[in-house]
């Protein structure tokens, strides 16, 4: 973790302000520096979701992975459109979609890793429209 932001009385869930309530955001490291299954979201939930309901003898604690973007619910997706800006042929811009969901299947998800692929696809259709 890289630290935490606690708001005392607030209610997330129902916007209830009263003494009784507490939320707390959590702010993760970056993916790519925790390499440990521990270290996964999930993980995080888990253990925290039982330590805390262990240790707080008085109070029901609920730990949710909210969406990483706003509107977008945790377990959605979204849409994204690939186009040909670089003049090359359909067959060349199917290789690049090809290749796009080919790393997301390889469990790289974030939305820089997709924007990563989709840099790497333009570099090579360039080239390779360079050498026809």
């Amino acid at each position: 973790m890289e630290g935490v932001i606690y708001l005392s009385g607030y209610n997330l869930l129902t916007g209830q302000v009263t003494s009784y309530n507490g939320t707390a955001f959590i702010r993760f490291k970056p993916f790519e520096e925790r390499k440990a299954a521990a270290e996964s979201v999930a993980s995080i939930n888990r253990t925290l979701m039982a330590r805390l309901n262990g240790e707080i003898k008085d109070a029901n604690v609920l730990v949710l992975n909210l969406p990483p973007i706003r509107g977008l619910s945790t377990s959605g997706g979204f849409t994204f459109v690939l186009q040909n800006r670089t003049g090359s042929d359909t067959a060349e811009l199917s290789k690049c979609c090809r290749m796009c969901s080919a790393r997301r299947a390889r469990g790289r998800r974030s939305a820089s890793s997709t924007a990563a692929s989709i840099r790497a696809c333009r570099r090579s259709s360039t080239s390779s429209t360079a050498t026809r």
